[in-house]
């Protein structure tokens, strides 16, 4: 339980809506992701350049819309440059923003640590080609120690709202580090040789030695209880990592909220490669969790139907619905808060070569706003990506801002403030189902036609205004 002597933000009786433990006012997370986009660098270096003066102007603008929550992010570089010990310089940088955040009546979350600002000398690049870190023991006992000094130090600052354990993780696909460990599992869940033969049937590789059973190929096979265990691995593997680092944390500190921020193919449709499936998987991290965190990006991957602009002809009610699914999907009984949004507008952003082409200030006003009336009575908080535009970024952020980046609001902000007044302290029920859409792990992870049709259908209820429900069942 929260301490009863700070007004920290708590899980509502309802396990639907966020609220203040000793006031009761219901807490909507409505804001952005900060960082100080005028240190002349992508990705920006909060901590190594954080300036005063800049912040500061950045609160009050925040506050100027309305804003009640942002996320930042720590790292490694910064926080934590010598094993097993943070840096008191950058805690005391910390420890100011939240200073300013608390004046401007601003909560934060607190994400990371992440790389944008270097890697410390203790910490190898090389450790962390194709995600392999989620695997490594070293990095593994890093992060809890990390969790573990920082929850520490923040233990009772009521101004932090929650801590992010990750940012938009991935469990790797294969390796030599991850081959061992799945012929571990397979000992220890499903045994071996005869008993693996009959159980995957067509699609048991030809070895099936101990210890040589070697990883599914990286394409969707219908019907594959071969590739549906494989997955299950990966999904236990990113719970072991992820109750690592909470269990760290409570040791230390039982206030504050957990979350991890998942990247939208953390629901299996946005995806027809296997290896593109995050393997964070809500349902199964849901009970460690305080609530789920969802990242979601209307031009995700080349992949998925919801890559293209949204403006094309038809393509607006397609992402939407993408968007509606992927929600739908995300929700596992516990708060869903929308931790990263954005669309852009008044430029042509570099990222994917550039072939998105230029869109209005008033595009991007328009799908943001349908973007939070979709998710109304599904979510219960978002913060969009960037406070400003940030011209030198390689995505999003280049034109994703509420203000241009000559600090000039521009219409998105001027609608998200009319957007958070008329829901400030507003409690609502989540959305009952109309639909309900069988969904059960063997089509979700292994049949690609019937994800299409799912998703077809999918389409057809937001068109009628309705509302799906996925059952996941076995």
């Amino acid at each position: 339980m929260p301490s009863s002597l700070h007004n920290f933000i708590s899980v509502s009786c309802d396990n639907w809506t966020l609220e203040e433990s000793l006031s009761g006012k219901t807490f909507i997370p409505m804001g952005c992701n900060y960082y100080d986009p005028n240190v002349g660098s992508w990705p920006p270096k909060i901590w190594k350049k954080f300036n005063r003066k800049r912040t500061q102007h950045h609160f009050q603008m925040m506050e100027d819309l309305g804003i009640n929550a942002i996320r930042v992010f720590v790292s490694w570089a910064s926080f934590m440059p010598t094993k097993e010990k943070l840096s008191r310089r950058t805690l005391d940088k910390c420890s100011e923003l939240l200073s300013m955040a608390k004046e401007a009546g601003i909560r934060v979350n607190l994400t990371g640590p992440d790389f944008w600002e270097g890697y410390p000398e203790w910490l190898s690049p090389k450790d962390f080609i194709g995600y392999r870190h989620f695997i490594d023991q070293k990095y593994f006992d890093a992060h809890s120690t990390f969790w573990e000094l920082f929850a520490a130090y923040y233990a009772g600052e009521e101004t932090i709202y929650g801590f992010d354990l990750v940012n938009e993780p991935f469990m790797p696909w294969s390796n030599e580090r991850m081959t061992k460990l799945w012929n571990n599992w397979l000992e220890g869940k499903l045994g071996f040789a005869a008993h693996l033969k009959k159980r995957w049937g067509k699609f048991a590789p030809k070895s099936l030695s101990p210890g040589k059973v070697p990883v599914p190929h990286n394409v969707r096979q219908t019907g594959s209880q071969f590739l549906v265990d494989y997955q299950t691995f990966r999904e236990e593997m990113a719970l072991r990592w992820v109750k690592n680092s909470v269990e760290a944390i409570r040791q230390v500190d039982k206030n504050h909220l957990i979350t991890v921020g998942l990247h939208q193919s953390s629901f299996p449709l946005e995806e027809i490669i296997p290896s593109r499936y995050t393997a964070f998987n809500p349902h199964v991290l849901e009970p460690v969790l305080d609530y789920i965190a969802l990242h979601w990006y209307p031009f995700g991957n080349p992949f998925t139907v919801s890559s293209l602009p949204h403006d094309l002809p038809g393509n607006l009610e397609r992402s939407l619905a993408t968007l509606s699914a992927n929600a739908r999907y995300h929700n596992t009984g516990k708060p869903l808060i929308v931790e990263e949004f954005s669309y852009y507008g008044g430029g042509s952003p570099t990222f994917w070569g550039g072939i998105l082409p230029y869109r209005s200030e008033m595009e991007q006003n328009d799908f943001s706003r349908r973007y939070i009336e979709t998710t109304l009575g599904s979510c219960a908080g978002w913060l969009n990506w960037p406070l400003l535009d940030t011209p030198l970024s390689t995505d999003t952020s280049a034109y994703g801002g509420f203000y241009r980046a000559d600090g000039k609001l521009k219409q998105w902000g001027k609608t998200f403030r009319k957007l958070r007044l008329q829901l400030k302290y507003r409690r609502w029920k989540r959305k009952a189902a109309t639909t309900v859409i069988p969904l059960s792990r063997m089509t979700a992870l292994t049949d690609a036609h019937a994800c299409d049709t799912i998703y077809q259908r999918c389409l057809r209820v937001f068109k009628q205004g309705g509302v799906m429900h996925f059952d996941c069942g076995v």
